[in-house]
């Protein structure tokens, strides 16, 4: 009798068996899931569900849903199901099922596994692995992430930087950018996948010779690294931080590798003045919903709670900037085209330091009901050359009706509808029609915002013109 074989199909189906039991184990941090075992009685929430389908969709590049994970089940059910749609494993597992679960902090391991199995960086450095959309748990599509990369290094790219150090550097979204106009860029993240994957990135580039790379944390990178630089650069990191301590801890020990007039780039910060506007805005964009609805308001205080990810608010960071000597404090809301959480609901901040201060606007007013885009537009046109002016408190189209809906559910009194709430792209698409540098940054209350024009300046000139100093910022 002949011996009875494997078949490819077989292989290919145990492959994918073993492909979810390791991304499942590392994502929930354990060492002992079966290939029968219920996923759904291992995560502890949703949220854990959906990390194990994006690594999964990136490293099989294979559609698959949440829901699906839930429905199916077993790994081994789940398997079957991707084998269905033509996926498969084609090289060697990173490490055996059996290798433990990664002996670091969640969100470490949780980065460490992202990068491991991501698929590779595409031709223009647009690695994008473990972005997704929190409203549809889909992968945000590279236009929207071609955006907001391109929006940060703008940004950074008007502070003028030689030299950068760039902390949380991940798979290079910001330094395949920026570092090619530098003399010398510094990339310190605190995963060692995410380390050795850049170095092979950048080894093939000889515009990149100058590029160091080093492993470690935030709060340590101010003594691994040598010398001081332009820009110190936290773009989308502090959400990782354990909390606000932390976080001034890490900007006081940065400090010290601030070259003299250099700065501290903070950039997309989750703001925790919309922290409620942001999920009752994930809440109600599932579909129609009673705005008086008690399950509604419990969902969204739910959500809340569950959120585990560090959010601030522009005062708190001002206080920060404040304690470490700045010159100059500007927080500025993000900007885009697209309506992405990452530009509505979060901010980027610039701790300066040297220079003269904060500038003072020729003319300051506050957005009145009557006033529409039309007001500020004949305001700007009267500018003459050299000519400021700040308005503070417009309603900002992008976040108004969540902060409202929130202020409902919450028993507070939301001061109506606006007639006219603005989207900030019209005004600084408004300001280059002007010859105005412009800036946007969020106001005093949640959902509006404050703008600042500078005829014949770019919009860094301008953002000077929006924090009025640290001192601008009230205390919490």
């Amino acid at each position: 009798m002949k011996p009875q074989t494997r078949s490819d199909g077989d292989d290919r189906l145990e492959k994918l068996v073993d492909a979810v039991v390791v991304v499942s184990q590392d994502v929930l941090g354990v060492t002992d899931i079966r290939p029968d075992d219920l996923l759904l009685d291992l995560c502890d929430d949703t949220r854990q569900a959906v990390r194990i389908v994006a690594l999964l969709r990136q490293w099989l590049a294979v559609d698959l849903t949440v829901l699906e994970l839930l429905d199916e089940g077993t790994p081994r059910e789940l398997a079957a199901l991707l084998a269905d749609r033509g996926a498969s494993v084609e090289n060697e597992l990173p490490y055996a099922k059996e290798h433990g679960a990664l002996p670091v902090g969640s969100w470490q391991r949780f980065w460490d596994t992202t990068y491991r199995y991501s698929r590779a960086r595409d031709n223009n450095g647009l690695d994008t692995s473990g972005w997704f959309d929190n409203r549809t748990l889909e992968p945000l599509p590279a236009e929207q992430m071609e955006e907001w990369v391109g929006s940060s290094a703008d940004r950074v790219r008007s502070l003028r930087p030689s030299t950068i150090l760039d902390i949380g550097c991940g798979t290079g979204l910001m330094l395949f950018r920026l570092a090619p106009s530098c003399t010398r860029y510094v990339g310190v993240d605190f995963s060692a996948q995410a380390i050795s994957d850049l170095r092979e990135s950048v080894g093939k580039g000889s515009r990149l010779a100058h590029v160091e790379l080093l492993h470690g944390a935030a709060i340590d990178a101010a003594e691994i690294v040598r010398g001081t630089f332009d820009v110190v650069l936290l773009n989308s990191v502090i959400q990782y931080f354990p909390d606000a301590a932390h976080l001034a801890d890490v900007l006081s020990s940065l400090r010290s590798v601030v070259a003299p007039g250099g700065a501290i780039f903070v950039g997309d910060v989750r703001n925790a003045d919309l922290r409620e506007a942001f999920h009752t805005d994930l809440v109600t964009s599932r579909g129609p919903v009673s705005i008086g609805s008690k399950d509604l308001a419990d969902e969204v205080a739910w959500l809340t709670s569950a959120d585990t990810q560090l959010q601030v608010s522009p005062r708190e960071l001002a206080a920060m900037a404040d304690q470490l000597g700045a010159s100059r404090f500007t927080a500025l809301v993000r900007r885009g085209a697209h309506a992405t959480e990452m530009n509505r609901f979060r901010f980027d901040a610039i701790l300066e330091f040297g220079g003269d201060g904060q500038d003072t606007a020729g003319v300051e007013l506050s957005w009145l009901p009557a006033m529409d885009l039309g007001a500020i537009e004949r305001l700007v046109d009267g500018l003459g050359p050299g000519d400021t002016v700040v308005v503070r408190g417009l309603p900002d189209s992008r976040t108004h009706d969540a902060v409202r809906v929130w202020k409902t559910l919450n028993g507070e009194a939301d001061g109506g509808e606006v007639a006219s709430p603005l989207d900030p792209e019209r005004l600084w698409a408004l300001g280059a029609r002007a010859g105005c540098g412009v800036a946007v940054g969020p106001g005093d209350e949640a959902g509006r915002v404050d703008v600042a024009f500078r005829r014949g300046r770019g919009d860094l000139a301008a953002a000077r013109l929006l924090g009025a100093a640290v001192s601008r910022w009230p205390r919490a």
